[in-house]
């Protein structure tokens, strides 16, 4: 996502970077939280996690 900049009287113009990420940080947990529920048989749980 790239973000487009505005002056503050137009700022519908612009694109905010942040906001659109937002929905990828979301899908990414949601992902992270499904993923921790599965115990792989040979390997056991998930360790890591996105922070």
């Amino acid at each position: 996502m790239e973000g487009v900049p505005a002056h503050s009287s137009k700022p519908h113009l612009g694109v905010n970077a942040i906001t659109g990420m937002a929905n990828v940080i979301l899908a990414l947990n949601k992902i992270n939280e499904t993923l921790s529920q599965r115990v792989h048989p040979l390997v056991g749980p998930q360790l890591s996690q996105l922070l």
